[in-house]
């Protein structure tokens, strides 16, 4: 039987990959989770989500939302 939660944090998995490329906002904020993370050769970073469990996949997800949301506002507002 599939089960739809490992589909779903195969997606979450996917997206911190790009998110560990560069900062959809620009540059690579210090204080972002992934900061140390980006400058990781491509298989680290890519063993280094896939080492990671699922509460934490979602934690790290959860914060470049927030952060994302907060950023793209202040942005707005200049």
């Amino acid at each position: 039987m599939n089960n739809p939660n490992l589909k779903c944090f195969e997606v979450i998995r996917g997206k911190l990959m790009a998110l560990m490329v560069k900062c959809p906002l620009g540059g690579n904020p210090e204080n972002c989770l992934l900061h140390e993370k980006r400058d990781l050769p491509f298989m680290e970073r890519h063993d280094w989500i896939e080492s990671l469990p699922d509460d934490k996949i979602l934690r790290l997800y959860t914060s470049h939302v927030d952060c994302l949301e907060t950023r793209a506002r202040a942005l707005s507002c200049l």
